[in-house]
């Protein structure tokens, strides 16, 4: 008897442990690594211990196949998209109308997303409402707007949603399109995202940065804090620094490597690519260090300096026996 996973299921390693992802019912759990040994191949599944096959069984992560057939086909993973640009953020306090057309007759652009703390009244609706595109959004950070304005923007079937975030909503607005959102900056274990595309996407690319640029000024960054300006040449979307960052995927990524939350994660920080290798690292820590499996919040959490991990743009290394004494004092309990 072999096993294999039920779909919307995926099972991601890290240092210390392992998670089994099951996105049918928004949830994961915590899994040995040795797990993902069984699941390399079908054949090794056979070998599954009975306690843990029935506990999975039973909760819908993973389902019996009677033989391996030819016909057998095993999920796909491969992330597909159309689109020139998933996403197209847009400056509310300083955009060019005329441009903003330009690029949108001239590249695929799935969504764009307007936000800023200034919303001028003056803003266009009438002529954004027009652009080729598939949906717009607006992220306002002021609530200093009126009704009547509002109502009028919400007429249209283009405009996916308007998003107040950090104020509360205007009363007097009754609609589904209307979104709360209160940010907090503190990345935790609620900041993951149980979603098969995300996931999916996390396999091949970056799913925070991939085909996502920024529009200020009349001109395209990478990222809000505009570490790369992007011109307008012809096949810019296909530039080697541009893909770079786009395929920083996990796996490729020094530390989210070692982590088992990393095909949920929707870090937003920017990934830089160290020129002696493929590897990419980070300038800043996150708040989970997966060496010890503590979040920053959690009693016992160490940064990967004081475990002995190192990671900068000349090296990554690992003192895997500084690491094994920490967790033999962190969980010597468990």
């Amino acid at each position: 008897m072999y096993f294999n996973f039920v779909s919307g299921v995926f099972i991601n390693k890290g240092y210390q442990r392992s998670v089994l992802i099951n996105c049918n019912k928004s949830e994961y759990i915590f899994v040995p690594n040795s797990l993902c040994e069984n699941f390399n191949s079908l054949e090794k599944t056979k070998d599954l211990n009975i306690d843990i096959k029935d506990f999975l069984i039973k909760n819908e992560y993973i389902y019996e196949l009677n033989e391996i057939h030819n016909s057998y086909l095993p999920q796909s993973f491969t992330h597909r998209n159309y689109f020139d640009l998933d996403c197209l953020m847009i400056n509310l306090e300083n955009f060019d109308l005329n441009f903003l057309k330009y690029l949108c007759s001239n590249f695929n652009i799935c969504n764009l997303i307007f936000e800023g703390h200034i919303f001028n009244e003056n803003f266009l609706i009438d002529d954004i409402a027009q652009l080729n595109c598939n949906g717009i959004f607006l992220n306002i950070y002021n609530n200093d707007i009126s009704i009547e304005y509002l109502q009028n923007i919400l007429i249209y079937d283009i405009v996916v949603s308007v998003m107040f975030i950090d104020c509360k909503v205007p009363e007097g607005l009754d609609s589904k399109k209307i979104k709360n959102k209160f940010e907090n900056n503190l990345f935790n274990e609620n900041s993951l995202l149980i979603d098969s595309y995300f996931i999916i996407e996390s396999l091949e690319y970056n799913p925070v940065l991939n085909k996502t640029l920024y529009l200020q000024n009349n001109k395209l960054y990478e990222s809000k804090n505009k570490l790369f300006t992007i011109s307008i040449v012809e096949n810019q979307f296909k530039s080697k620094k541009l893909n770079s960052i786009w395929n920083s995927k996990k796996s490729s990524t020094e530390v989210c490597s070692n982590c088992e939350f990393s095909l949920m994660c929707p870090d937003k920080r920017i990934p830089f690519s160290r020129k002696n290798n493929n590897m990419y690292f980070h300038l800043t820590e996150c708040n989970y260090n997966p060496f010890i499996s503590k979040w920053i919040d959690e009693e016992g959490y160490k940064t990967l300096e004081e475990c002995g991990v190192i990671s900068n743009e000349h090296e990554f290394s690992i003192d895997h026996e500084k690491v094994a004494l920490i967790n033999n004092e962190l969980w010597e309990d468990e």
